[in-house]
């Protein structure tokens, strides 16, 4: 299993390594720092290696998260796996996954 990990730079979260059950967690913990004093956040997703279900419970919380401090979220190079799941559970929209 490759271990997660964030970078923060210009605006824009990069997640890496898998995002899954077991990592999710640490990923939500180090990311909510970077929830502060900015009207947008992009979270790209480009360095994930895999995902599943779980990492759908995180981006719920994160979108949960934006609207209490009012952020603009955007998800980029979201996994095709995260997407599949976001589609059967009929939330992609919700989550403003395309």
């Amino acid at each position: 299993m490759m271990k997660p990990s964030i970078q923060f730079k210009d605006g824009c979260l990069l997640v890496r390594g898998e995002l899954v059950f077991e990592t999710v967690m640490k990923i939500l913990k180090e990311s909510k720092q970077y929830f502060q004093n900015i009207h947008t956040l992009k979270i790209d997703f480009s360095d994930v290696t895999h995902a599943d279900s779980a990492s759908l419970a995180l981006f719920c919380e994160w979108q949960r998260y934006a609207k209490a401090k009012q952020i603009n979220l955007v998800f980029i190079n979201t996994p095709k796996q995260l997407m599949q799941i976001a589609q059967i559970s009929k939330v992609d929209q919700l989550l403003g996954l395309k």
